[in-house]
């Protein structure tokens, strides 16, 4: 289920059969917390999914410092049987934790929605127990990125210990070795001191001088990133927005799972910041909802705002009439007992006199405007399309709206603008969803004159509309674009090396290839504060009521929509990576880490056009659909022939 506030959320659900009777009785569900606030996590808050087969077994990460726990990475343990097989429903978790034990009694429908997860920008944990489990999965087999052998034995010498310490950029602190007594045959323990970054790490020679069973693996297609005497113990690969890290050993094994600094070996294989770990104050988190860039972009025009000055001239008027004016004029007349009449007068008088000014403002016709975010998964001649659609109803009325998902689309689910992590602040949205298997059927109330954003996440296979290949060859970029959606492509960007390039318009169906230098362009992080300098300003314009509805609204809809697809980069603090967002993006919107490991990201424009059907079940007189397309490649590399 979806938040769209940051805190206070529940829903009210019931449990309806084929024919729309109930079969279980209406229930209220909100997520669990305590005084301690234990159980209730923050959206930024790192939370790892885990099929472990033993309980002891599963991944664990350093405690906090800090009693900020809403902050703390947590792991939460999945029941196969009750698997999801709809990514969508996989998009809370930061990261997932896969025993291949557990693989042969995955359904086709979970795996595949595990595998799509995964390229929507999932991180994959995947611990092979046993070479046989990769072998008989034939799924599996196909996207882990190494061949498996036989089960070996290799003496550990130290390597988790330095990997762990890499994470913190400083060199290994001289080993302090206290001292033990004779008649002791425990193998003694050698402490590291305390280093400035705070973290504390036990060097275990016992666990460090036994062997850990492995499976010889191949690198296929990946990069070796943690290694025992040649032995790859951690490979990683890209898989679409997201990457697969292959662990060749099982960590719910000993001597591994008792090793005391299994907790620092989870926390850097996931990305945990050290600094929010022994941080004593953590800054705030949180941050503005990208949603609201959106519905700046896609709100009616025909809503416009009554000034504050306007509303304050107004409000002195009213006062003033109801106040001296009507005492003075009455006195005059010598009829201070009419005031009991000309009092009532007033009040009818201005209600209608604001009545009149909000028609005026606000009244206009129904508008349904769709703006749609595709992330393009290619196979072959057809492609796995993960779409975000952003909807923006604009009504002359109090009323209720239909919608309902495309039927083409293998999953949809429908939800509420996110309103920001802001406390307190509630979305004004009120729908009733009913969630038939993989679609949805919605009621939407919108309030009079009002607009109201919500936004629908839907995966759909379609014939491939766009194709990107990139070849690098010394300071150029080779890059060939294959466009089969039928329409021109407008606003084409190509980002690669950390630089944008223009490429301008493609016309439909017709394959363009364009050479660039890697120096040219402009750096990604200008265009994206350049794009972006006023999103701050206008969503927060866009939620006050009164004031000047121009500055609510972003005019140029592909260049905002492409600068918001690396909102991590907008005015970034290097200092505080893991706090004072400015933007709370969606799972796997930002391309920024797509961009950062070295991958090429092609955006384009398609303009009056969408890949599913209208999600309006009403007419609507007015009314606009818009695509923004967004493909990732990797970048090959060809070696440049220096013979003269």
């Amino acid at each position: 289920m979806f938040s769209s506030s940051g805190r206070h959320a529940s829903w009210t659900a019931k449990l309806l059969d084929a024919q729309g009777r109930p079969r279980a009785g209406e229930v209220t569900v909100a997520p669990r917390r305590s005084e301690n606030r234990e159980g209730d996590l923050r959206h930024d808050a790192l939370l790892l999914g885990a099929l472990s087969r033993t309980l002891d077994g599963m991944p664990v990460f350093p405690p906090l410092r800090s009693n900020r726990q809403e902050l703390a990475p947590t792991v939460a343990r999945l029941n196969a049987a009750y698997f999801p097989d709809d990514p969508i429903a996989l998009e809370g978790l930061s990261a997932l934790y896969f025993n291949t034990s557990f693989a042969p009694g995955l359904t086709p429908p979970q795996a595949k929605a595990l595998l799509e997860w995964t390229r929507a920008g999932g991180h994959l944990i995947v611990a092979v127990d046993q070479p046989g489990d990769v072998a008989a999965v034939p799924w599996l087999k196909k996207n882990l990125p190494a061949d498996f052998g036989a089960v070996i034995s290799s003496p550990m010498g130290g390597e988790f210990q330095r990997w762990i310490l890499n994470m913190t950029n400083l060199p290994p602190a001289p080993a302090v070795t206290p001292k033990a007594s004779g008649k002791s045959k425990t193998p003694t323990k050698k402490i590291t001191p305390t280093y400035g970054s705070g973290i504390r790490l036990t060097v275990d020679s016992a666990f460090e001088n036994s062997a850990l069973p492995l499976v010889e693996a191949t690198p296929r297609g990946g990069s070796v990133v943690l290694q025992l005497q040649d032995k790859p113990l951690l490979i990683e690969a890209a898989h679409g927005l997201g990457k697969i890290s292959v662990l060749a050993f099982n960590p719910e094994r000993e001597p591994f799972r008792s090793w005391e600094n299994r907790p620092w070996f989870w926390a850097r294989l996931c990305g945990v910041p050290p600094t929010l770990i022994h941080a004593t104050s953590p800054a705030n988190y949180g941050g503005q909802s990208l949603d609201a860039i959106f519905g700046a972009l896609i709100d009616s025009r025909q809503v416009r705002k009554l000034p504050v000055s306007a509303l304050v001239l107004l409000l002195a008027v009213y006062l003033a009439v109801i106040g001296p004016v009507d005492f003075i004029w009455l006195r005059r007349v010598n009829r201070t007992v009419l005031t009991w009449i000309t009092f009532p007068l007033y009040v009818l008088l201005f209600s209608a006199l604001i009545y009149f000014i909000g028609f005026a403002l606000r009244a206009g016709k129904t508008e349904w405007n769709e703006l749609h975010v595709v992330d393009v998964f290619p196979s072959g001649e057809r492609a796995e399309l993960r779409g975000r659609t952003f909807a923006s109803i604009y009504s002359p009325s109090s009323t209720k709206y239909p919608v309902a998902a495309d039927p083409a689309c293998a999953h949809s689910a429908w939800r509420a603008e996110f309103m920001g992590s802001s406390r307190g602040r509630e979305s004004g949205a009120r729908m009733d969803i009913v969630q038939r298997g993989i679609n949805f059927q919605a009621q939407l109330y919108v309030p009079v004159w009002v607009n109201q954003l919500a936004a629908c996440d839907w995966w759909r296979t379609a014939p491939t509309p766009l194709a990107l290949e990139v070849t690098q060859r010394g300071d150029t970029l080779d890059v060939k674009i294959n466009h089969a959606s039928g329409n021109p492509l407008q606003n084409v960007r190509f980002v690669a090396r950390g630089r944008v390039h223009e490429l301008g318009t493609i016309s439909a169906t017709s394959p363009r290839q364009f050479t660039l230098k890697t120096a040219a362009g402009i750096e990604l992080t200008n265009f994206v504060n350049l794009a972006g300098a006023n999103f701050q300003n206008v969503v927060q314009f866009r939620g006050q009521a009164f004031g000047d509805a121009n500055r609510a609204r972003l005019d140029n809809d592909s260049t905002s929509a492409m600068a918001a697809s690396f909102i991590s980069l907008l005015n970034p603090r290097s200092d505080r990576p893991y706090s004072d967002q400015l933007f709370i993006a969606p799972a796997g919107f930002d391309l920024t880490p797509v961009v950062k490991r070295g991958d090429a990201v092609l955006l384009a424009w398609d303009a009056g056009h969408s890949f599913i059907n209208p999600l309006n079940q009403f007419p609507a007189k007015l009314g606009a659909r818009n695509t923004l397309l967004r493909l990732a490649a990797p970048i090959k590399q060809e070696a440049v022939n220096t013979t003269e």
